[in-house]
């Protein structure tokens, strides 16, 4: 690789490749949404010295069931708007780099507690 010219600033001077298969993506966790308290938060994380370019998160209601694609980000976080309260949801996170793909993260489980509802007491 050559450059046209001076180098201002060596903030971009890195090049990355990928050789081989990514490593396995970490579950770090399952919980309620931050800032969507009706939804899943699900954060994970690749070896430090890799960077995939995504990931893709598979959801079951099940901890042995089906695993079906819930969605991809870039991110080392997915947030996971389509559950409902008081179903458990079992996560497992596979990273890509092109084509190539990491084997699946050991699954982690979470759910949405119930909706409490608060009535107001009512004397005669």
């Amino acid at each position: 690789m050559t450059t046209a010219g001076a180098n201002a600033t060596t903030t971009n001077d890195r090049a990355s490749i990928v050789l081989g298969i990514p490593s396995q993506p970490a579950m770090d966790g399952v919980a309620v949404g931050r800032f969507t308290p009706n939804a899943l938060d699900i954060d994970y994380h690749s070896p430090s010295n890799e960077l995939p370019t995504g990931h893709r998160i598979l959801r079951s209601t099940n901890i042995s069931g089906t695993y079906e694609l819930a969605g991809e980000s870039a991110a080392e976080h997915f947030t996971d708007t389509l559950v409902k309260h008081g179903q458990t949801y079992c996560y497992q996170v596979q990273a890509y780099s092109g084509n190539t793909l990491s084997p699946l993260s050991a699954p982690v489980c979470g759910e949405l507690p119930l909706s409490k509802i608060y009535l107001p007491i009512v004397r005669r």
